[in-house]
This record gives C-alpha cells, sequence and structure tokens, in this order.
C-alpha cells in the first residue's frame, strides 16, 4: 500500500494520544518552568517515533514490523520510567528496569532492520 498505516486507520492515533496526555498529566506536578515545554515536545517526539514506525504496518514484513513495533514500544517504556523515575515516583531498581527494557528496544529495532537489509537484499 501507498498510505502508510496511520493514514489508513486513524483511529490508531487514539492510544497515542491518550499516552501523551496521560504521561503529561502525572509528571507536570513535578516539573518547573522550562521543563514543562521540554517535556512535551519530547514526549511528543517519542510518540511521533512510535507512530512512524506504526505507520510501517504493511509496507515491510510482519516479522520485521514485530521487531520494529516491539522495540518502539519498549523504547517509549523505558524513557517514560526515566521521566516518571525523575519527576514524578523514584522506581525501586529505576536503573535495571530502565536500561533493560532500553537495551531490548534497541536489540529489536536493529534486529528489524537488520533483517529488513537482509531481505531488499
Amino acid at each position: 500500500p501507498k498510505k502508510g498505516f496511520v493514514t489508513r486507520k486513524p483511529l490508531i492515533l487514539i492510544p497515542y494520544i491518550l499516552y501523551l496526555v496521560g504521561i503529561i498529566i502525572l509528571l507536570f506536578p513535578g516539573l518547573e518552568g522550562i521543563m514543562r515545554p521540554i517535556i512535551i515536545v519530547y514526549g511528543a517526539s517519542l510518540i511521533g517515533m512510535a507512530l512512524a514506525v506504526v505507520n510501517l504496518k504493511g509496507k515491510v514484513l510482519k516479522s520485521i514490523f514485530s521487531y520494529i513495533f516491539l522495540g518502539s514500544i519498549l523504547f517509549l517504556l523505558s524513557d517514560s520510567m526515566i521521566a516518571i523515575d525523575k519527576f514524578h515516583t523514584e522506581l525501586p531498581q529505576a536503573r535495571v528496569l530502565i536500561m533493560s527494557t532500553y537495551m531490548a528496544a534497541q536489540f529489536l529495532i536493529l534486529m528489524g532492520l537488520a533483517n529488513h537489509l537482509e531481505e531488499k537484499g
């Protein structure tokens, strides 16, 4: 398909927008000054990255999409845990949780990319 998945199924935006709004509402009481717009912009860019991945659905092999999609969700989760730990509530074992989800995210994204490059030959 020429059009991306998000264009064909715009309702997929809803959970991503709700996630962004929810994390901003959660974090705002702990943010001051310039951090508020920074968190909004960074959060929006993370959601944009995740939606760019969703947009690949149907354009790449399902196995490749699965790697990249799961990696993007873990990346979003990792960065969300950083923000929650820093600006809301200290998470137990934060470093382990954050780094393990971050490394898994990077691994999955790279596996998807490697498989895509291999498939393109």
